[in-house]
């Protein structure tokens, strides 16, 4: 979503999983390492203009966002941008263990319900509020890739507890604010969230390959 943010041509590649039980990723598994990447993971970014090669989701994210030129231009800014940034690894990762990987979805899914609002919601709305100034986006007045981490962090969290954000106005409005974004129509109204999703990024005359795993 972030290269649709940048106002950038892609093809959207997918390597397929298996069926179920086991949901096998041998198509990925076939390729892991021949790709020439150091640490051979999903997420990871090829741009052979200069031969880049790198894993690990927010480094990917980061780069881009200083590629596309996406983010404050100052260095507090950025700082908070990062922290924040940083914060959805701590948010996401619970919420994957239980949605994706737990035998006892049902049960977990209670507790975490409970705690979500305290715990998660409520830090980020009084982020947004500002202690002064209301923040548009969680940089300031400059849309960052964090950003685009809070959007799908709200779509995906919605589908467990969405009647919950009824009770968080600023990021009721930030998600509403960043859904109506221009340069991101056409990815709302095509993309589809594959399990492993491989996008060949054309930027200039970089070519850049970038595979996105969504929970």
């Amino acid at each position: 979503m972030l290269v649709y943010g940048g106002h950038n041509n892609f093809e959207d590649m997918t390597y397929e999983v298996g069926p179920a039980p086991t949901y096998d990723r041998l198509k990925w598994l076939d390729v892991k390492f021949k790709l020439g990447l150091e640490f051979p993971n999903l997420p990871y970014l090829i741009n052979h203009s200069n031969d880049l090669r790198i894993t690990e989701f927010h480094a990917i994210y980061r780069y881009l966002g200083r590629e596309l030129k996406i983010g404050s231009s100052d260095s507090q800014g950025r700082a908070y941008e990062e922290m924040i940034g940083d914060i959805f690894k701590d948010f996401v990762w619970p919420m994957g263990k239980i949605v994706c990987y737990s035998p006892n979805f049902e049960s977990q899914k209670t507790g975490f319900i409970q705690q979500f609002p305290d715990l998660v919601l409520r830090p980020l709305e009084k982020w947004l509020k500002g202690d002064r100034t209301p923040r548009k986006w969680l940089g300031g007045k400059d849309l960052c890739y964090a950003d685009f981490l809070l959007f799908e962090f709200i779509e995906q969290t919605s589908k467990l507890c969405g009647e919950m954000y009824e009770k968080f106005p600023e990021l009721t409005r930030f998600y509403k604010a960043f859904k109506v974004l221009e340069p991101l129509q056409n990815y709302f109204k095509n993309a589809v969230l594959n399990i492993l999703s491989t996008i060949r990024w054309h930027h200039s005359s970089s070519n850049i390959f970038i595979n996105f795993f969504y929970y």
